[in-house]
């Protein structure tokens, strides 16, 4: 956030000044963009080093989401400028890149889970809705119509890409992993 305001402000003294002042705005500019990547890949180590520590610690395997296509698909969603210039700006790749080459350092398993109907599947019983295009989730928050769990949406997901991830662990041939389709639906 501090990074988009100054960015703005040096946007706005750019477009009024005379010329040497926005030539000085595009340097500070360039250093600005230099400092934000290197304060990124800062947080990204830091964060793909704890999580593959605890997961080492505790004799974890680490699941993920594998976000291949993210920006396309949530960019699509009617959002405001903020949450767009959020996960606009974050490198969820370099991450992931982190993450894996840390495991692999620190010998942990890692599972990259599809993305598909980890959000709308209840984690409690897994129930998806059963009118197709029809989803639990709104917004932040989930609602399962089957067996009442309310929470919030991505812990929902979090819970889901876990079980996935413990079943793909313990049971690499397949498992009784499905959801129940409710008659009443339409399906």
């Amino acid at each position: 956030d501090k990074h988009a305001r100054v960015r703005a402000q040096l946007q706005y003294k750019a477009a009024k000044g005379t010329r040497s002042s926005r030539r000085r705005c595009r340097r500070l500019q360039q250093r600005l963009s230099a400092e934000e990547r290197r304060f990124q890949t800062h947080i990204n180590h830091v964060t793909s080093y704890q999580i593959v520590k605890s997961a080492k610690d505790n004799n974890q395997v680490i699941a993920l989401e594998d976000l291949t296509g993210i920006r396309e698909r949530t960019n699509a969603l009617p959002r405001s400028k903020r949450e767009r210039r959020l996960s606009n700006s974050w490198s969820f790749y370099q991450l992931r890149q982190f993450i894996d080459y840390k495991a692999i350092k620190f010998g942990v398993k890692l599972i990259l889970v599809d993305p598909r109907y980890t959000s709308q599947t209840c984690h409690n019983c897994l129930h998806i809705h059963p009118v197709k295009g029809e989803s639990y989730r709104s917004g932040k928050k989930f609602v399962c119509g089957h067996c009442g769990w309310i929470g919030d949406a991505d812990l929902n997901g979090a819970k889901n890409i876990s079980t996935i991830g413990a079943v793909i662990v313990n049971q690499p041939r397949g498992s009784g992993l499905s959801c129940k389709l409710d008659v009443r639906g339409g399906y």
